[in-house]
C-alpha cells in the first residue's frame, strides 16, 4: 500500500513491476491438468508482470488484488488526475494568448 501511495501521489517512485500471483496459480492450475491429462506442458512458463505508474495505479490494483484499491489511494489518484487535468486546460488557455 505504501509504494502504491507514493506512484498515486507522483513521489520518488515513478513504477514498479508487479506480481499477477492469481494468474500465476491460474497457469499452475493448468499445468497440473496438463500432468493429470498426460499432455505435454511447455519446458518454461511465466506470467509477465505488471507495469504499474500513476496513470493505471487504481486499475493495477483491482487486477492484482481482486479488490478496489484503498480509499486513500483512490483519493490522491483522483485528486492528482483533476489537478492534472486543470493544469492542461491552464497551458491549452495560454497556447490560445
Amino acid at each position: 500500500m505504501n509504494v502504491a501511495l507514493e506512484i498515486a501521489q507522483d513521489g520518488p517512485i515513478k513504477g514498479l513491476g508487479a506480481q499477477l500471483p492469481y494468474q500465476q496459480g491460474v497457469a499452475e492450475a493448468i499445468l497440473a491438468g496438463y500432468g493429470l491429462l498426460g499432455k505435454q506442458a511447455p519446458p518454461y512458463v511465466a506470467v509477465p508482470s505488471l507495469k504499474v505508474m500513476k496513470e493505471n495505479v487504481i486499475d493495477a490494483w483491482q487486477l492484482v488484488y481482486h479488490e478496489d484499491a484503498p480509499d486513500i489511494i483512490q483519493s490522491v489518484a483522483k485528486s492528482r488526475s483533476a489537478k492534472e487535468k486543470g493544469e492542461q486546460q491552464d497551458e491549452s488557455i495560454d497556447r490560445r494568448r
